[in-house]
């Protein structure tokens, strides 16, 4: 269960340093990505630290 939390404190570690880039990502309007790209990849990421912020409850629940 230990190797389990620490999976998921990293995966949530890498979601939050993606997320602060995709942040980034909107002061650059010059970049290739149009907003609707980079407003997709930054849902896909809030998603993404729901999923393990629950899996990160359910593990210390049982």
């Amino acid at each position: 269960m230990l190797s389990l939390t620490l999976i998921l404190i990293a995966y949530e570690i890498v979601c939050h340093a993606l997320l602060a880039l995709m942040h980034l990502l909107h002061l650059w309007p010059a970049l290739v990505l149009s907003r609707q790209t980079r407003d997709t990849l930054i849902g896909l990421l809030y998603a993404g630290l729901a999923v393990a912020l629950a899996f990160r409850v359910f593990s210390y629940a049982h």
